[in-house]
């Protein structure tokens, strides 16, 4: 700012409109107190472009014979370098603590996931079981049979959630691509966003390739939604 433009200005009036309060208040409670000397921060603006930034003021009384506030004498340092500082440490620590609670949250999951599937082989188990030993025409078989494919399917997708949280076994195999993304629909569309739309074009011949297809599957999933947070 030129010095011509601050005349009839005071300090207050490059003030930030939300620290002018504040600001006005700590010096009627600095000055009450008698304080010799004190420091503030506020924001202040730049009344040519409009740029925020923050000041540290350094603040000293002088007093006449008599004890009487004669003047108040001021220096002032910009710290907006130091107050960014702050700020992108503060946020840095924020993505630590969000990263480690995802981690815990994919440790609690997986091992959740793990029991759960345990669980499932014992259902699958039972629904084996049953079915070896209704007749072929028992019209039981066909609700054992449909609690069986029940029971594979959940099981699969606990597979899937074993992957995605590191705790999957690798193997490798012979994939077919069309297959393996067919198989994880369920999986995608539950994951991605409700504004995102999910389309899929498979290939006219099939694809094949060798690899672990849990591991494919979390390439595929974390590709899908990256792309629908994005």
């Amino acid at each position: 700012v030129e010095p011509k433009e601050c005349i009839g200005l005071n300090a207050f009036d490059f003030i930030h409109p939300d620290d002018r309060e504040m600001t006005d208040l700590w010096f009627q409670d600095w000055i009450n107190s008698k304080t010799e000397n004190n420091s503030l921060e506020n924001r202040q603006v730049n009344r040519i472009n409009g740029e925020v930034f923050h000041m540290l003021w350094t603040c000293k009384l002088e007093y006449d014979d008599s004890g009487n506030i004669v003047s108040i004498n001021s220096i002032s340092r910009d710290i907006s370098d130091r107050k960014q500082a702050d700020q992108d440490k503060l946020n840095f620590e924020k993505q630590i603590l969000q990263t480690q609670k995802l981690e815990s949250l994919g440790v609690l999951a997986g091992g959740i996931a793990h029991d759960f599937n345990n669980i499932l082989m014992g259902i699958l188990g039972y629904a084996d079981l049953a079915l070896s030993d209704l007749d072929p025409i028992d019209p039981a078989r066909e609700f054992v049979q449909g609690i069986n494919d029940s029971t594979r399917k959940a099981a699969g997708l606990v597979k899937q959630m074993l992957a995605y949280s590191g705790k999957g076994k690798f193997s490798l195999e012979p994939i077919d691509l069309n297959h393996l993304i067919d198989d994880t629909v369920q999986m995608l569309e539950i994951s991605i966003s409700k504004s995102a739309i999910l389309k899929f074009n498979y290939s006219d011949i099939p694809v094949f390739l060798e690899g672990d297809p849990s591991q494919i599957r979390q390439i595929i999933m974390n590709l899908v939604i990256n792309a629908s947070d994005a």
